[in-house]
């Protein structure tokens, strides 16, 4: 429901494939999001690279899937940034039966450079780089959220096919519009650097359409957050009322 909601609402919304462990429930899934999606919203779905087992069946049916005429226009790949032949492979496999994007979650640095390799080696192909770094709860980093951004920014837009994506806390208007209107760099003493869109995790989890349970939204909304100097501190001890651990993954 939260997925279509904001596929509705005009913006994208990412269908959650980690969850999803056999090819019977991500085709289920996959086709009851497509029923509640007004004609014409596409679907973006959210696939672990690095789980194999689920990657070498969940790829080839969303492809499948969409040759089929499921409107999915888009997938992420969360954990891990595919070699150049690799992506290669993907890249021509999601060309073939119309997938237009695809949404890659580098962790640090080096991983966005990464990125932006495939980008200059797959120039007819269009890619999402979301930055998320460690501020914002660090689902995919433990990095700084500004420092990378700020050293990365120029070389990101020498790439046409690459659309900027950040998120890092971002949970209303005010929080959100410095990084769209790009004053949010003003204060490194850079010029202005726009972003594309923002990312957001937690703020969804309490919208009335998410399935979080009640007390679960409860605790997010009673936590204080902390301000960007103070994000490191998750790790050590308690912070806002936010506490960072390090995945299994």
């Amino acid at each position: 429901d939260l997925v279509a909601a904001c596929a509705n609402a005009g913006f994208q919304g990412e269908l959650g494939g980690g969850g999803l462990p056999t090819p019977e429930l991500t085709e289920a899934k996959i086709e009851e999001l497509a029923s509640k999606q007004e004609p014409g919203v596409g679907i973006n779905i959210n696939m672990l690279y690095l789980n194999a087992r689920m990657w070498a069946f969940q790829f080839p049916l969303v492809c499948e899937m969409r040759r089929r005429g499921v409107p999915i226009e888009s997938i992420t790949i969360g954990a891990g940034v595919p070699s150049p032949d690799k992506a290669e492979e993907i890249v021509s496999g999601l060309m073939a039966v119309g997938i237009r994007y695809m949404a890659l979650k580098p962790g640090t640095l080096t991983m966005m450079q990464q990125v932006l390799e495939l980008a200059r080696l797959n120039r007819d192909f269009t890619f999402m780089l979301q930055w998320t770094g460690g501020r914002g709860g660090g689902h995919h980093s433990g990095e700084d959220f500004h420092l990378p951004l700020l050293a990365m920014y120029p070389e990101i837009r020498k790439h046409p096919n690459v659309i900027l994506i950040v998120g890092s806390g971002f949970g209303d208007a005010d929080g959100s519009w410095p990084y769209l209107s790009g004053t949010w760099s003003l204060e490194f003493g850079r010029p202005k650097m726009p972003v594309d869109a923002i990312l957001m995790g937690s703020r969804c989890m309490v919208a009335a359409e998410a399935a979080t349970s009640r007390s679960v939204k409860e605790m997010i909304v009673k936590c204080s957050g902390v301000d960007d100097k103070d994000w490191e501190k998750t790790y050590q001890e308690g912070a806002g009322g936010i506490i960072s651990l390090k995945s299994e993954l």
